[in-house]
């Protein structure tokens, strides 16, 4: 099951060296929304991103500098 289309918030990604390589090249030629893995997936060789939860978010979030970029940006 490719997951990537749930990859919404920020998350802690583990990747091969070769997938960090190929990423890197990438990003240097490109400009694109941060975290978009369809277009990433779309034009690269990666073809396989996959969510696991392996941490749970917190659910209060008022400590979240994140939330708070996230709310200021929103205004």
């Amino acid at each position: 099951f490719n997951t990537h289309r749930w990859i919404y918030r920020t998350c802690c990604y583990l990747i091969t060296q070769e997938t960090a390589k190929k990423l890197y090249s990438f990003m240097n030629k490109n400009t694109y929304m941060a975290d978009d893995w369809k277009f990433i997936i779309k034009n690269t060789s990666i073809k396989n991103i996959y969510y696991s939860y392996f941490f749970s978010h917190p659910i209060d979030l008022k400590n979240s500098h994140i939330e708070k970029e996230r709310e200021y940006l929103n205004k």
